[in-house]
């Protein structure tokens, strides 16, 4: 077995391993990186929400390496998105707003989580 630590350190590496393998298929479109690291993100937490799953360590390991791979590509490729949505002269006003509004909702969440 792998002590915690280890297994923190792999789980950590693996968002540049998905930068890494969004970059090969960057020619096909940020709008298509971010589908297909969305569906596979779902498709991992489903996945791990399963109790097969659950009982197997070293699957839960690999779908919860997979789902981390999806998550910087998909808020790399939405941050581009965003930078494209606003003209030059707003885009960073509401550049800094939703970031915000995004960083008060994760502080925000386990409050509400606990209602």
């Amino acid at each position: 077995t792998m002590s915690a630590t280890n297994l923190n350190g792999i789980a950590s590496f693996a968002p540049f391993v998905g930068i890494l393998c969004a970059s090969l298929v960057l020619p096909l479109g940020i709008r298509f990186i971010t589908l297909c690291s969305g569906a596979l993100g779902g498709a991992c937490a489903w996945a791990i929400a399963a109790p097969l799953v659950q009982r197997s360590p070293v699957a839960l390991l690999v779908f919860v390496l997979v789902a981390k791979f999806t998550f910087s590509p998909m808020l790399t490729c939405v941050k581009v998105m965003k930078a494209e949505a606003f003209p030059t002269e707003v885009r960073g006003s509401m550049l800094a707003v939703m970031h915000f509004l995004a960083k008060f909702a994760c502080m925000l969440a386990p409050t509400l989580e606990e209602l």
